[in-house]
């Protein structure tokens, strides 16, 4: 059975996305493009646990109906957030904008140096460049906003002992008039923005401590061996399982440097499960040239087995979408012109998928960084709605990675 495995990329929870509606756009398209209106799909849902306490939801799509059905294909999600920020999620807001602070101020000099001075990757767009600057200052401004709060709670604490009657330690918290007068603006504007925006607290957090896991995963490898040592075993259930089956694996942002990770190691070798499993590479919105200027070690000296297994690697990019990737020499559309391994016998297949003019962007676009907002346009948050995975389907169809329902061609008459 072709089989596939999602690897999400950050943050997809908090836009409550999952591998059940992946899965249903993957559906819409066969259903849309099968040549017979009365062929239907649907799927089915069930979670599996491959290992003790590492749980997946496993998806099939079927063809027919419930009572005659046919498995097409399986989806299985695999989930690694919770392995990568397991050492931060208990932290307190203080603490997360303290890392936060510090992992900005890490990155912050090369991020600036990379506007003038391109690195490995002068491909990588001015413009995007600029972008990334401009978002890493507005992390170090939350960062700062959030270890403001220490003197404003201390201000807070020091005016209420001062209101206590007979309390003897009151001359010893006399603190400066203009950081009681700060206090009471941060205090007023942190209530402010947490009546407007209840959640505000949850999705700053959450992505406070992405952002940091995610750079000490890319720096010293942290999580590594755990976050890949987790797919082996996902990849060996599904081997025991099914033992025809063939696996695909679907990433999407950070997700596809894990995957790239697991089929190309850095200081050891890939498994043999994986040689003999895995067929088809998928990425959508790939940051290997992101990543490239900024962690210029990352993707070198790779083990290079997989390049000789793999049959087929689609890259699905975007050109207003500061993160991806479309391995050219320039921000254009057309084919890969190298890959990151820098062997030929694994060129990505590009998938070109655009939703705005990207020669046509105001100042307004990069105020509101359009580019990074694009990172999340490759598909709606409907799974009804249009997505790439058309142009996904129809590649992977007309390769045989999954059934296409084609047509057969009539003989051509006698004369």
């Amino acid at each position: 059975m072709k089989t596939g495995i999602y690897i999400p990329g950050l943050g997809e929870s908090l836009r409550q996305e999952s591998v059940i509606k992946y899965a249903t756009r993957l559906m819409n398209e066969m259903n849309f493009n099968a040549p017979d209106p009365a062929l239907r799909f649907f799927t089915k849902v069930e979670n599996i646990e491959y290992q003790k306490g590492c749980r997946s939801t496993k998806v099939t799509i079927h063809s027919g109906t419930p009572e005659n059905a046919k498995p097409e294909y399986v989806m299985y999600d695999f989930q690694y957030s919770n392995l990568l920020t397991e050492n931060f999620t208990n932290s307190n807001v203080l603490k997360k904008s303290w890392l936060v602070f510090l992992t900005v101020i890490n990155v912050l000099p090369t991020t600036l140096v990379r506007v003038f001075v391109p690195g490995e990757m002068r491909n990588y767009n001015l413009r995007l460049r600029i972008q990334s600057l401009y978002a890493f200052c507005i992390f170090l401004l939350i960062s700062v906003f959030g270890l403001s709060l220490i003197p404003a709670c201390v201000s807070m604490l020091t005016e209420a002992a001062k209101l206590q009657k007979g309390n003897s330690f009151a001359h010893l918290l006399d603190i400066p008039t203009w950081l009681t007068r700060v206090s009471a603006v941060i205090i007023s504007a942190s209530t402010f923005v947490f009546t407007l925006a209840p959640n505000y607290r949850t999705l700053m957090t959450a992505l406070a401590t992405e952002f940091v896991c995610a750079n000490y995963y890319l720096r010293i490898g942290e999580k590594r061996q755990k976050i890949t040592g987790a797919l082996d075993c996902l990849i060996e259930y599904i081997a025991e399982t099914d033992a025809d089956s063939e696996i695909h694996l679907h990433t999407y942002s950070f997700g596809t440097i894990v995957g790239m990770d697991i089929l190309f190691p850095y200081g050891s070798t890939v498994s043999r499960r994986i040689q003999q499993k895995v067929k088809l590479l998928v990425t959508i919105g790939c940051p290997f040239e992101f990543l490239s200027n900024y962690y210029t070690q990352y993707f070198k000296d790779r083990d290079e087995t997989m390049t000789q297994v793999l049959q087929k690697w689609y890259n699905i990019y975007s050109n207003s979408d500061s993160m991806s990737s479309n391995f050219r020499h320039g921000n254009t559309k057309g084919p890969a012109e190298y890959t990151f391994l820098n062997n030929k016998n694994l060129l990505p297949a590009n998938i070109y998928y655009e939703l705005a003019n990207v020669s046509r962007f105001s100042w307004v676009d990069y105020v509101t960084l359009y580019s990074l907002k694009a990172h999340q346009l490759y598909w709606d948050t409907d799974a009804s709605g249009a997505s790439c995975l058309l142009s996904l389907y129809n590649k992977m169809a007309i390769d045989e990675f999954i059934p296409a329902y084609l047509e057969e061609e009539q003989p051509a008459p006698v004369i």
